[in-house]
């Protein structure tokens, strides 16, 4: 009897410095109420959502942190279907705008 093959996905390796720069993206995401939704196949990206909805809204504002643009980025709704994003590109302008608020933001 043959063994069946096994099939590997390949995941991406990142420099140390940009590791840690998306670990930290991780530790900002979670200190805001954000937790682990899923991760792209290869381990590129990986998505969070807010645990609770937004005020006056049915939608769970979601953050992706992709590892081939070394950014993050937060979609959240601001009418019934009118969906909005920003993308950062530090730690620091993330933790900012999530500690201001999206309801500031226009």
């Amino acid at each position: 009897m043959a063994t069946p093959e096994r099939r590997i996905t390949p995941r991406l390796v990142f420099p140390e410095d940009m590791m840690n720069k998306l670990q930290k993206f991780q530790v900002v995401a979670r200190e805001n109420g954000f937790i682990e939704d899923s991760e792209s196949q290869d381990g590129s990206a990986v998505w969070f959502r807010n645990a609770k909805a937004d005020v006056g809204s049915v939608v769970h504002r979601s953050l992706c942190i992709d590892g081939l643009t070394n950014s993050a980025t937060v979609f959240w709704e601001t009418v019934p279907s009118k969906l909005n994003s920003i993308t950062f590109r530090t730690v620091s302008a993330l933790r900012e705008w999530l500690t201001l608020g999206v309801e500031n933001y226009k």
